[in-house]
């Protein structure tokens, strides 16, 4: 290493002309040469205890450039900083002393001074294989969270020492599949000495390699050489390999292909930014990045929706409710297994963040990537994480103050690193910093391989009556009905809830027991399609569809109801958006067709008035 002094070139005179007087001439002969600076090399060296490292000294002028040889009669005046940890002699030789300590060994030269850094590793050292995992978003030291198949992770091989030293192997790693190797990798060290304990929150204190996401597939198994090369002298008893026999079972799982749709949400006319946040949206870029890294995806198929628009109240919790289930009414519209995310500008005095169902792919939200995958966490079944004012939160979750409870990984700002559970709480919470807890990691990768729909996105359309309202979050409240192209949506199961249909005579046509879907701050909405049946046409078929079940009753006519309009793309038929007041429309509608229903639709034709 190099060191000027600080009193500049007066002192590399002075230098020069003691150097001059001493006989020196390959040095005083060159007065427009200056010495500057002395470089000691090496920079950086290691040695065994009792063994020995010669340095070297260079004198160099202003520029940089190397003077001839110190010569004899000049000698410079060696030392080392720590004089226990390894011992100079006046030629610059270095001998260790202690292993697992370094020290700073240093010359001078009239001013001039140079250092440069010894390390003295110890004659042997007992290493040990204290943990390997691979992880991708969140995992414990013992690696006990599952993988997803075909995305990337971090292997980390943590190798600890009973002594400190400096040694620096590389570790093999070979993963085989049926039996065979498929892949195989080097890690090279990312610090200069071998730790004597594992520590997860540093990167630099355990050998890492990036595994393609090809290779991490079920059934994949793992095998690690601690030090192939027999860079380090290891006591017996070492560990060489993990596992010592055979080969390590990975914990690979399979997750379905998630399909994304982001809805721009158009409300006024100073909603426009969420326009701007989708625009040139990919899967791969900031805004979903965030939501790759901490959720169970791996597969994944974005697609980036034209403006919905809405005319509900989003200054008001009913507003938003609405919104929900005009979101739910566009998904089924479109026949789609997607998880939907509608993303709005919201006005100043909006209620909500972001609202979303339990258990259900849908939810609305600000332009915000932590609202983002704060919704979609409630689509795959999670509830809040006790922190901040949350509503509800989830009695199971383990960690104190919604803590992450682990270390998680993250890659998504340009730089790997280790996230730390004792600053980061759950993304679930209503605290910041945010990534994800284990607890919520593997819920939603349970949630996702056990219940997400299989229905085709190809489903062919049939006439269906929609049946949508809400239950239980204020009260019961069904909206006007329609005749619309759909799959079909029945109500599943039992439940407190009931919708029934009667005849102009008070006949049951019919009956359905349902529970709603659970919204994230209590109570329930629902959106069913059910096949039209001819016998509901006509003066005397369906005339008044009842909601009833806990907390009361409402129910829809043929006449006399809330004014509703689908608003319809009239060459596509798709929805553009729900008007609430048909009677008053906005300016957008000019174009395009209206569905006005105040009911019970009249006939099961999809399209015409209801």
């Amino acid at each position: 290493m190099r060191r000027k002094n600080a009193a500049g070139s007066v002192n590399g005179r002075f230098l020069c002309a003691a150097l001059a007087a001493a006989g020196c001439s390959d040095l005083a002969s060159q007065p427009e040469r200056v010495p500057g600076a002395l470089e000691l090399l090496p920079a950086d060296a290691s040695v065994l205890e009792g063994e020995a490292v010669r340095y070297r000294l260079r004198v160099l002028d202003e520029s940089g450039a190397a003077f001839g040889t110190v010569p004899a009669w000049a000698p410079p005046r060696w030392s080392a900083a720590d004089p226990s940890v390894a011992a100079v002699s006046a030629d610059g030789e270095v001998i260790g002393l202690e292993g697992g300590h370094e020290t700073r060994v240093v010359a001078e030269v009239a001013n001039l001074q140079a250092g440069a850094r010894v390390r003295v590793n110890p004659t042997s050292v007992q290493i040990e294989a204290s943990a390997v995992h691979l992880t991708q978003a969140v995992q414990t030291l013992g690696g006990d969270i599952p993988l997803i198949a075909g995305r990337p992770a971090l292997l980390r091989v943590f190798v600890t020492g009973d002594r400190t030293s400096f040694f620096r192997p590389r570790p093999q790693a070979t993963f085989h599949r049926d039996g065979a190797p498929i892949h195989t990798m080097r890690l090279d060290p990312a610090s200069d000495r071998i730790p004597l304990a594992a520590d997860e929150g540093r990167l630099d204190r355990s050998f890492n390699g990036v595994v393609p996401g090809r290779i991490l597939q079920p059934g994949v198994e793992l095998v690690v050489e601690l030090d192939p090369d027999g860079v380090v002298p290891a006591d017996p008893g070492s560990d060489r390999r993990v596992p010592a026999e055979g080969r390590m079972k990975l914990d690979v799982m399979t997750v379905p292909p998630m399909g994304l749709t982001v809805v721009p949400v158009l409300h006024s006319a100073d909603s426009r930014a969420a326009l701007t946040w989708v625009d040139g949206m990919t899967a791969t870029d900031a805004r979903i990045v965030f939501v790759r890294s901490i959720l169970p995806i791996g597969e994944l198929e974005l697609t980036v929706r034209e403006p919905y628009r809405t005319t509900a109240d989003l200054t008001t919790p009913q507003g938003w409710l609405a919104l929900l289930r005009e979101i739910s009414v566009l998904r089924l519209t479109e026949r789609r297994r997607d998880y939907y995310y509608a993303a709005l500008a919201a006005p100043p005095d909006a209620p909500y963040k972001g609202l979303g169902y339990i258990g259900r792919p849908i939810g609305v939200g600000i332009l915000d990537v932590d609202t983002f995958a704060h919704e979609l966490g409630h689509n795959m079944g999670l509830r809040h994480a006790p922190c901040g004012p949350a509503p509800n939160p989830d009695p199971d979750f383990p960690h104190e103050d919604g803590s992450i409870g682990v270390f998680g990984y993250e890659t998504r700002r340009g730089n790997t690193r280790m996230v730390d559970p004792v600053e980061y709480r759950d993304v679930m919470t209503y605290c910041d910093p945010s990534w994800i807890s284990d607890y919520h990691f593997v819920k939603a990768m349970e949630f996702r391989r056990s219940q997400e729909s299989p229905i085709p996105r190809n489903a062919a359309p049939e006439p269906m009556l929609l049946l949508w309202g809400n239950a239980g979050f204020t009260d019961l409240m069904l909206e006007p009905a329609f005749v619309i192209d759909a799959s079909p949506k029945p109500p599943v199961g039992e439940g407190p809830y009931r919708l029934e249909g009667f005849d102009a005579a008070g006949r049951s046509l019919f009956s359905f027991p349902f529970t709603p879907d659970e919204l994230e701050y209590g109570g329930g909405q629902f959106v069913f399609a059910i096949p039209w049946e001819g016998r509901w046409d006509g003066p005397e078929g369906l005339s008044r569809v009842e909601l009833s079940g806990p907390g009361g009753a409402d129910a829809i006519r043929r006449y006399g109801g809330r004014p509703t309009a689908l608003v319809l793309d009239p060459g596509t038929r798709r929805l553009r958006g729900i008007v609430r007041d048909p009677g008053n429309p906005p300016p957008w509608v000019e174009g395009l067709d209206l569905l006005v229903s105040d009911g019970v639709p009249r006939e099961g034709i999809p399209g015409r008035r209801q």
